[in-house]
């Protein structure tokens, strides 16, 4: 995993207030779609955020996130 792109992901899923879409996450990171779901699918598997599989899409948060979380 590039530890630009995850670390920004990761950022932008942390700093969010709700569950985001990979499409918020695309468009923050300024990457594609399909490299936005594999990062955050990355993370996921990693422990580092939370993902579920929604009828539309993905959506990603982090549980109880604090600032240390993110760095």
């Amino acid at each position: 995993m590039s530890k630009d792109i995850g670390k920004r992901v990761l950022e932008t899923v942390g700093k969010a207030s709700m569950p985001v879409s990979v499409e918020y996450i695309a468009q923050r990171v300024n990457v594609g779609w399909g490299t936005a779901l594999r990062y955050a699918l990355e993370l996921v598997a990693a422990g580092k955020i939370n993902g579920m599989k929604t009828t539309k899409s993905w959506v990603f948060w982090i549980q109880n996130s604090t600032k240390e979380d993110i760095e």
